[in-house]
């Protein structure tokens, strides 16, 4: 059992010192961070009023709509 643990010691300290690992390690949550914080400033950016017109000269949909006055 102790070759086995020396064995996964090794194989992880080897893992660790790679510079790549080391990069993402500090990276990786910063570009989350940024990726969360893009998205929620291009959704307050997008935010307008849109009004629709709907032509119901049957007042067939008319009663289901209700009136919004901002």
């Amino acid at each position: 059992m102790n070759k086995v643990r020396l064995i996964i010691l090794r194989e992880f300290i080897t893992r660790v010192r790679k510079p790549s690992f080391l990069v993402m390690t500090l990276l990786g949550p910063l570009l989350i961070a940024g990726g969360i914080m893009l998205m929620i400033y291009l959704s307050l950016q997008g935010r307008t009023d849109e009004h629709v017109l709907v032509v119901d000269t049957e007042q067939v949909i008319a009663p289901s709509f209700a009136v919004r006055i901002r």
